[in-house]
């Protein structure tokens, strides 16, 4: 519900600021959820979002990862790989078109860019090891006997 209202949300600021002839961008990356309003509002050719969107692609789950959250502290693992496809939309008014000359060439440096945040094996196997076992590690012999 948060996407689909965060993407009603945009749609409408840039209309505001298209009627204004204002320059206005946002760059929105989601969850490849395509059977979600967002999805449908940012991608599909009749949604309100069209005449805003200059760029949009879709970036495989395992071509690119992300920075995990709380990137501030200190952690063995920087990159976690990303569970889902990602979508990327650019959408801008015309003055910011104007202004910031969005082209299909930044689909190639935001492609890299993300690649570029995969874990590498080890991380991915800590990380998936850590989901199985639901981020509990399992206690010693020695701590077992000690809460017995």
């Amino acid at each position: 519900r948060i996407m689909d209202d965060m993407a009603e949300r945009i749609v409408a600021l840039l209309k505001t600021a298209a009627a204004a002839d204002e320059p206005l961008a946002f760059v929105v990356f989601i969850p490849g959820w395509q059977e979600t309003r967002c999805w449908q509002t940012m991608m599909d050719e009749a949604s309100p979002a069209t005449p805003f969107r200059r760029l949009a692609f879709v970036i495989a789950a395992d071509e690119h990862g992300f920075v995990d959250g709380a990137s501030h502290a200190p952690r063995r693992d920087t990159y976690r790989a990303s569970p889902y496809d990602t979508g990327v939309f650019f959408l801008l008014t015309d003055a910011a078109q104007r202004k910031f000359h969005v082209t299909a060439q930044l689909e190639t440096a935001v492609r890299a860019a993300m690649l570029d945040c995969r874990p590498t094996a080890a991380a991915a196997g800590r990380q998936e090891r850590k989901r199985k076992t639901g981020g509990m590690r399992k206690k010693k012999k020695k701590d077992q006997k000690e809460d017995e």
